[in-house]
């Protein structure tokens, strides 16, 4: 079995390709024996059926969606775990919202994911960076200080 999975990688077929054509392989085998097929080589010429039958096929869009839906559940986890143990609720707060937006991107059909996560993250911290770098400025600048800073 793993010579014949060896060599499938070595004819460059993907990973995808090879579960369907196994899969395919077992299902044709049971439809034909009355017996349970005990491995890939019970199945070898039915794998090679499907793989002859499917060669030059692009790669269906369903497997990109489906990556792009793992990528994003990846991150919503994430956020429920901060947000979660988050115990300043103004920050609980900001996390949720983006909770929400990351949870939207999944029906935007974007290609660039990490892009569009990478823009949401700017928007998340921005108006807080943008207000701290004013008001540092603003002191430094006229020689003030904060005198309602904790510092």
């Amino acid at each position: 079995d793993y010579g014949f999975i060896r060599e499938l990688g070595e004819r460059s077929v993907s990973k995808e390709m090879v579960i369907k054509a196994i899969a395919y392989g077992f299902e044709q085998k049971r439809q034909r024996w009355a017996q349970e097929p005990r491995g890939l080589f019970n199945i070898k010429q039915e794998v090679e059926e499907y793989l002859k039958a499917h060669s030059g096929e692009p790669e269906p869009q369903d497997a990109a969606a489906f990556a792009r839906s793992s990528v994003i559940e990846q991150a919503l986890k994430r956020l429920d775990r901060i947000i979660i143990e988050e115990k300043r609720e103004g920050i609980r707060k900001k996390y949720q919202e983006l909770r929400k937006r990351v949870r939207d991107t999944d029906g935007t059909g974007s290609a660039n994911i990490y892009k569009q996560f990478n823009s949401l993250w700017r928007g998340f911290a921005r108006r807080k960076t943008l207000n701290a770098f004013r008001d540092e400025i603003l002191c430094e600048t006229l020689g003030i200080n904060n005198v309602f800073t904790m510092k």
